[in-house]
């Protein structure tokens, strides 16, 4: 057998120069940060898959008296719960084909802090909101680069995960994964300009 000295012996590595692991935004534990454009390229099924759009999304508000008292097709929701409405403007940057919306494969979530639960615009059967045709996002809206898709998004949700700091949005294409923002989240960097 071969003797080896002490000194000849490789050095264990040091953890320190080990390159750290990129940070995934984005996601549940490190969503990007509320009221702040957002580059997002959509993974969907449709013309809009890999579509490249700046996002800004806003605080998230009880406008339970404003959305009924907007449309008569609105109830009151039950006891507990509230109609929560946030701002939504969408730009678009690139795509292979214009002009473009969003689409139907694309939807809005809110996971509630409190409940630990996940809410849609149809998760509860007894509480649905109707905004007016005028503040409401549309899905169906075409753009070409460099134009902005605005209005607000409504989900009725309990009342104890409206203001629960751990409480996040999230677009939700339809193939690919949730793209989480929260208001304790990272503001993303600047956007490119868009292709036009």
């Amino acid at each position: 057998h071969e003797c080896v000295a002490v000194d000849d012996e490789p050095a264990s590595a040091d953890p320190a120069d080990e390159p750290e692991a990129a940070l995934a935004f984005g996601t549940r534990e490190q969503p990007w940060a509320l009221n702040t454009a957002t580059e997002v390229v959509l993974d969907t099924l449709g013309d809009a898959d890999g579509s490249i759009w700046s996002v800004t999304v806003g605080d998230l508000s009880d406008a339970t008296e404003r959305v009924v008292a907007s449309n008569p097709f609105n109830e009151a929701p039950s006891e507990g719960v509230v109609f929560a409405v946030f701002a939504l403007d969408m730009t678009l940057l690139d795509a292979d084909k214009v002009p473009l919306s969003t689409g139907w494969n694309l939807s809005w979530e809110i996971f509630g802090g409190a409940s630990n639960t996940v809410y849609d615009a149809f998760t509860m059967d007894d509480a649905f909101c109707w905004l007016s045709s005028e503040s409401e996002f549309s899905t169906d809206t075409e753009t070409y680069p460099g134009g902005t898709l605005s209005g607000e998004v409504c989900i009725p949700l309990p009342v104890e995960d409206l203001d629960h700091p751990n409480t996040q949005l999230a677009l939700s294409p339809s193939t690919g994964d949730r793209i989480m923002f929260a208001a304790d989240g990272t503001p993303a960097e600047l956007p490119r300009m868009p292709m036009l």
